[in-house]
C-alpha cells in the first residue's frame, strides 16, 4: 500500500512540473515543442538516476519501477512529442520536427546514462 501512495504522489509531482513548464515556455508552438523536448530529457535523466539508486540497494527494484512509472511517466510524454512533431512538419518546420523526434531518442539515451552515472557518484559518496 505504501508504494501506491508513493506512486500517486510521484504522478502528482510529475504532472505539476510538466504543467508549469508548458505554461512557462508555451508562448508559441515552437517553444512548446522545445519545452516537450526539455521535459522528456529531464525525465530521462531522472529515470537513469532512479535506476542507479535502485541498483545500489538504497531502495528496492519495486520502488524504482514505482518512481519511474509515477514521476517520469507523468512528467514525460510520447503523445505530446508525436503530435507536436506532426504539426510542425505540416507547418513546414520539418527540420525542427526531425530534431525533436531524433533528438529526443538520442539525447534521451544520453540523459539516462548521465542520470545513472550521477546516481552512482552520489551513492558511492554515501
Amino acid at each position: 500500500m505504501n508504494r501506491l501512495w508513493v506512486f500517486l504522489g510521484a504522478t502528482q509531482v510529475g504532472a505539476l512540473v510538466r504543467y508549469f513548464v508548458d505554461m512557462h515556455w508555451g508562448g508559441d508552438f515552437r517553444q512548446l515543442s522545445l519545452a516537450t523536448l526539455a521535459i522528456n530529457l529531464m525525465g530521462s535523466f531522472i529515470a537513469g538516476f532512479f535506476i542507479s539508486i535502485g541498483e545500489s540497494g538504497v531502495w528496492s527494484r519495486e520502488m524504482t519501477v514505482t518512481l519511474i512509472a509515477g514521476l517520469c511517466g507523468a512528467l514525460t510524454t510520447l503523445s505530446g512529442l508525436s503530435s507536436q512533431s506532426l504539426l510542425l512538419y505540416e507547418q513546414g518546420e520539418w527540420k525542427l520536427s526531425a530534431f525533436l523526434v531524433f533528438g529526443t531518442a538520442f539525447f534521451g539515451l544520453v540523459m539516462v546514462w548521465l542520470g545513472r552515472a550521477s546516481g552512482r557518484v552520489i551513492v558511492g559518496g554515501l
